[in-house]
């Protein structure tokens, strides 16, 4: 080869570098490729972006699809707020998640888009949001995108189960979330991902129909989430247990010792006496409805609840499946919202309502339970005498 090759060789080689040192420099500076087509705006909100940065490029499925077009803190939220410029001809469904993910031999950090299933798409300004997902969504809540995906719904299902609603669960995990929000626990399936969210530190927030408080354990393993793991410190931080009772018209109701006592049944009326007392508590029945309650009797629905924190020794007894010591602490606890004057339970907290004229007893009884029951339960043994008590029974 003569030198006049030789130095077109060398020329080549100096070209080539120069092109990769400015190809480095473009994508160092987030140039390397842009649109220069029509756009929306977009904005996610951000714990921590990193090392994100001005002109970074947004992808869904690895294909840019536009462009981070500022970055600033929210002084409201002291959260990182990104402004996103996206191709006008790609949209995106309003329950679309956006996570900070990081590619290539440089590190650079992009922001990726995982679209999610609802019917309605992002508009320009829209802000990527809170996801719920839930069987059905039931009330709204200001700020969050809900999803509601029915059981059976055949789109999107998950491998495993076949439920579309635990294929959104499922990828709430890929999201990295600090809270999720579950509907309700309802099944094997949904009960194994809460399980698995959990294990992996994420907070949750979420329904369950059971009997009690307490025996929302006992539901949580029937519905396949392992003994061990339920009663590990830190898995469940509470339980609420509640049950919503008609609230008594305070125009028309009428006193038990003004002419209600008649209109309770007779075997009612003694359970009323062993856990009140007739002369100094305000107990009440429905009376006939007035303009005031539209002639129903009643003004709305009240809660009464009980409530489970489960400490070391709770967890020692539900973990050696003594559940009767378990109730037993529990109920010493006096933990309730009825505080220390009526115990834990949220038949004792109907009563306590119960005496303020609050709640009929006939409601009471059914919608909770006889209002002797916390009497008989609080012993191991039932003797045939409460066992006339719980019926109503006069010996």
């Amino acid at each position: 080869m003569g030198r006049k090759g030789v130095e077109s060789l060398v020329g080549v080689f100096v070209l080539l570098g120069l092109v990769a040192i400015f190809y480095l420099a473009l994508k160092a500076a987030n140039l390397a490729s842009f649109n220069t087509g029509a756009t929306y705006t977009l904005t996610a909100k951000f714990d921590n972006i990193g090392g994100l940065k001005v002109r970074a490029p947004v992808r869904s499925a690895g294909v840019t699809v536009g462009r981070v077009a500022s970055i600033k803190l929210d002084t409201r939220t002291y959260q990182g707020l990104v402004t996103l410029e996206i191709q006008k001809s790609i949209e995106f469904p309003v329950d679309t998640s956006a996570k900070i993910l990081t590619a290539g031999l440089l590190g650079d950090q992009y922001i990726g888009l995982e679209p999610g299933g609802d019917d309605k798409m992002l508009k320009s300004g829209d802000t990527i949001k809170m996801i719920t997902v839930e069987d059905p969504v039931e009330y709204v809540i200001p700020g969050a995108c809900q999803i509601s995906v029915g059981r059976k719904k055949k789109m999107t299902m998950d491998e495993q189960s076949g439920s579309a609603f635990t294929t959104y669960l499922r990828g709430t995990l890929r999201q990295d979330p600090d809270v999720v929000m579950v509907g309700e626990i309802r099944d094997y399936d949904s009960a194994a991902v809460v399980k698995d969210l959990v294990l992996a530190g994420r907070k949750i927030l979420a329904t369950l129909h059971t009997y009690s408080a307490l025996w929302a354990y006992v539901r949580l393993k029937e519905i396949g989430v392992p003994w061990e793991v339920l009663t590990m410190p830190g898995f469940i931080a509470g339980v609420v247990y509640q049950r919503l009772v008609p609230v008594l018209c305070d125009e028309c109701s009428i006193s038990l010792t003004e002419g209600g006592a008649a209109r309770l049944p007779e075997d009612t009326l003694y359970r009323v006496q062993q856990v009140t007392d007739l002369v100094t508590d305000n107990v009440r029945v429905k009376g006939d409805g007035c303009p005031s309650c539209n002639h129903t009797g009643i003004k709305g629905r009240t809660v009464c609840a009980e409530f489970v924190l489960p400490d070391r020794t709770l967890l020692r007894h539900m973990s050696n499946k003594d559940f009767i010591a378990a109730e037993k602490y529990w109920r010493d606890s006096r933990v309730g919202a009825g505080g220390n004057q009526c115990g834990v339970t949220a038949l004792s907290h109907a009563i306590a309502k119960m005496k303020q004229g609050l709640l009929s007893p006939a409601d009471i009884e059914d919608q909770i339970s006889l209002l002797t029951a916390d009497i008989v339960n609080a012993d191991n043994i039932i003797a045939n005498s409460e066992l006339g008590l719980l019926a109503g029974g006069i010996e």
